[in-house]
C-alpha cells in the first residue's frame, strides 16, 4: 500500500471519513505524518488561552462518559482523543447535552496526574456547531445498563474499542456499552497485540472507583484473562466477500458526505462494521456512494437509530474486495471495492 493510501485509510478508519478528491489533495493535506504526536503542552496552552477546539467523539451522559478529539488546525490527519469531565456546573450541563460530532470550544486544565490517559477538567464549554444528522430519527434506546448488567458476571464476550499506551488502557465494548479496562504492567502481554474490532473473551473485576463511568480491571487470577476469538487485523490484504445489513454514517462537521458500511454478525451477538470504499478512483467512489444512497433512499421507512449510525436491517449488502486494516486503532475494517458489480443488494420482506 502506498503512503498516501495508508494515510487516507487511517483517517477513514478512525471514523472521521475525510476524503480529498485527488491524490494531490491528499498529499497537500499531509503536512505531517499521521503518527505525529501532539504535545500535551499544546493542549494546556489552548485550554488556558483561546480555548481548545474539539469534536465530541463519545457522549454517554448516563454513565458520565465523555471523550473529545483534538485535531491540529493545520493538519486534519494529526489528532488525539481525550477524556473530559465538567469541573463546573455549567460545563457539566453542556456535556450532558452534547452529541457525537458536535464541535465545541473548551476552557479548563489538563489533569494527567492520576491516570495514564489525559483528562480535561472543563470549566467552560462553548458549542460552536451542532451535529444534526440523527435528529430526524427516534432517540437511541440503550441495550444494557451499567454497572447493573455486570453484577453477576465475571467474564463476557465483547469487542475491542480502543487501545492506549501499549496495552495499559484497554477500552472494550460489551453489547452497546463502552468500558475502560486497566491492565497492570505485568499483564500487558495479553493486550499489547490487540486491534480495534477484535472479538474477545474478557475476564474482569469491576473497579471500586470511579463509580461513573464504570471502570474494569483485567482479572489476572485466571489462566487466560483475555482470549482473542476473532482477529480483525488478520483479514488485512485478503480478498473476501462480506454480507450484512446496510449502515450509514451521516455527514457531519467532520465528514464531508454520507459514509456507508455493512454490519456483519461475527458470532455471539458481536457486530462488526465494514466500511465500503475505494481510495484510488474518486469517480468510482462517488459512483459507489450513489448506488448505496439510491437503495438506502428506496427503503427509508425501515431505518433504525444505531447510536452513532443508522441501520437498515431490511437491506442486505454483499461486497467483494480486499479487506483493509492498517492500524491497531482503525475504527472499522474496510472492503476496497474496485468494481460496481462487486456490490449487490437484496431487500428482505
Amino acid at each position: 500500500m502506498n503512503s498516501k493510501l495508508a494515510l487516507l485509510t487511517l483517517v477513514f478508519g478512525f471514523g472521521c471519513s475525510f476524503y480529498p478528491t485527488t491524490s494531490q489533495a491528499i498529499s497537500e493535506s499531509a503536512k505531517a505524518p499521521a503518527s505525529a504526536e501532539i504535545p500535551l503542552s499544546e493542549i494546556e496552552e489552548k485550554l488556558a488561552g483561546p480555548g481548545l477546539e474539539v469534536w465530541i467523539h463519545g457522549s454517554v451522559p448516563q454513565h458520565s462518559l465523555f471523550v473529545v478529539s483534538y485535531r491540529r488546525p493545520d493538519n486534519f490527519f494529526v489528532f488525539i482523543d481525550l477524556s473530559i469531565y465538567g469541573a463546573s456546573d455549567e460545563a457539566k450541563q453542556m456535556l450532558a447535552g452534547s452529541k457525537r460530532h458536535d464541535r465545541v470550544r473548551v476552557w479548563g486544565e489538563l489533569n494527567n496526574s492520576k491516570t495514564s490517559q489525559p483528562h480535561i477538567a472543563a470549566e467552560r464549554i462553548l458549542l460552536e456547531e451542532r451535529f444534526t444528522g440523527l435528529d430526524p430519527y427516534p432517540p437511541y434506546d440503550r441495550e444494557v445498563s451499567i454497572p447493573n448488567d455486570l453484577k453477576d458476571k465475571s467474564e463476557f464476550i465483547g469487542k475491542v474499542h480502543a487501545l492506549f499506551n501499549g496495552g495499559e488502557i484497554l477500552v472494550v465494548e460489551y453489547k452497546d456499552a463502552v468500558l475502560p479496562v486497566f491492565v497492570p504492567a505485568k499483564s500487558r502481554n495479553w493486550t499489547a497485540g490487540l486491534n480495534r474490532g477484535d472479538k474477545i473473551r474478557l475476564h474482569f473485576e469491576v473497579q471500586k472507583g470511579p463509580r461513573k463511568p464504570t471502570h474494569l480491571n483485567l482479572n489476572t487470577q485466571v489462566a487466560k484473562p483475555l482470549e482473542v476469538l476473532f482477529s480483525s487485523r488478520s483479514q488485512h490484504g485478503q480478498l473476501q466477500t462480506r454480507e450484512g445489513s446496510l449502515v450509514m454514517f451521516p455527514k457531519s462537521p467532520q465528514i464531508q458526505f454520507n459514509v456507508f458500511a455493512l454490519q456483519q454478525d461475527i458470532g455471539d451477538g458481536v457486530m462488526l462494521e465494514y466500511t465500503l470504499v475505494n481510495f484510488e478512483d474518486a469517480e468510482l467512489f462517488r459512483a459507489l456512494r450513489a448506488k448505496l444512497q439510491t437503495v438506502w433512499d428506496q427503503e427509508a421507512k425501515s431505518l433504525k437509530n444505531g447510536r452513532n449510525k443508522l441501520l437498515n436491517l431490511r437491506i442486505q449488502v454483499k461486497a467483494t474486495g480486499k479487506i483493509n486494516v492498517v492500524d491497531s486503532n482503525q475504527a472499522n475494517p474496510q472492503v476496497l471495492i474496485n468494481n460496481l458489480d462487486d456490490l449487490s443488494f437484496r431487500v428482505l420482506p
